[in-house]
């Protein structure tokens, strides 16, 4: 259920990288995006097994309780219940910017490393916030209150809490840096 343009922009891609369309021929829109996006960034050398949130759940193993602020399918939900037409739009927006996708990740890389909050956010955050401003309030903005909720109810008990969320929901004004100081905690970047 693709229009012409879309569907002529996924075989022509499927086709320089040998993978038949058949394959996601019954794949909705947003998961074909997804797919294609976690491909291209294995192929530049970004792998899901080298990333924070992994590297610090399996330091935890086997030593700490280690717990989700939402669970996978809580994370697809918000995918699927999505318009057609969004993630049509969604797929169309991932394939014209494949190609650029290893400029992006080295950026992003670069301004994590050196901890600047406000590149990354107009980097990554702002052009879907501007792109996709319903994208943006489901996959940031909704996602980020409950996140900052759930970390609000550990800062509230005497445990001590290690936190991992991606960059993207700690920064900018629907961040969750910026809804907890909204609530009065003193936040500190080192």
């Amino acid at each position: 259920h693709l229009d012409r343009e879309t569907l002529g922009l996924l075989q022509q891609r499927l086709k320089n990288s040998g993978a038949p369309f058949t394959t996601l021929r019954s794949y909705r829109p947003w998961f074909v995006a997804v797919i294609l996006v976690l491909a291209e960034m294995q192929r530049l050398g970004y792998h899901p097994q080298l990333g924070i949130d992994t590297y610090f759940a399996e330091r935890a193993k086997d030593r700490k309780r280690v717990v989700g602020l939402e669970t996978i399918d809580e994370q697809v939900a918000l995918f699927s219940g999505m318009s057609d037409t969004l993630q049509e739009g969604m797929l169309k927006d991932a394939l014209t910017k494949l190609d650029a996708l290893g400029e992006l990740m080295a950026k992003a890389q670069s301004q994590w490393r050196t901890g600047d909050a406000k590149a990354i956010e107009e980097l990554l955050v702002a052009p879907m916030r501007r792109d996709f401003p319903d994208v943006f309030q489901r996959l940031f903005v909704d996602r980020n209150r409950k996140m900052a909720s759930a970390i609000e109810g550990y800062l509230k008990t005497t445990g001590e809490y290690f936190v991992v969320v991606g960059s993207g929901h700690l920064i900018g004004p629907a961040g969750i840096l910026d809804l907890l100081q909204a609530k009065g905690y003193a936040l500190v970047q080192q």
